[in-house]
């Protein structure tokens, strides 16, 4: 699924370069308080991420049905008429379904 904002890009390629940073490069050398300063910077990037992704559930249910193509997202997308899912909704449609198809 591509990503058009460019914040979002740079967060995810900057939380996979620290991971990577953190344990290939540094591992043998780096100690306990160098790994929980890189864990709580890395934190605070997936939490800006998170929100950013729960707000859309438009773009979760286009990546779910990327993952399942049989899930059928169409209630979920930008929809008239003030019908509005949660996250909750979209996830448990989702498994449901999946549980249905798979037995």
């Amino acid at each position: 699924m591509p990503i058009s904002d460019s914040t979002i890009v740079q967060d995810i390629s900057k939380l996979f370069r620290l991971r990577y940073l953190r344990d290939i490069i540094l591992r043998p050398t780096i100690d306990e308080m160098g790994v929980g300063v890189m864990n709580q910077y890395m934190q605070g990037i997936m939490a800006d991420l998170c929100v950013t992704f729960l707000g859309n559930i438009e773009y979760i249910a286009r990546v779910l049905h990327v993952i399942n193509p049989l899930i059928d997202i169409k209630p979920f997308l930008t929809s008239g008429a003030g019908t509005h899912y949660s996250l909750t909704d979209l996830l448990t449609y989702s498994f449901n379904h999946f549980i249905r198809i798979n037995g």
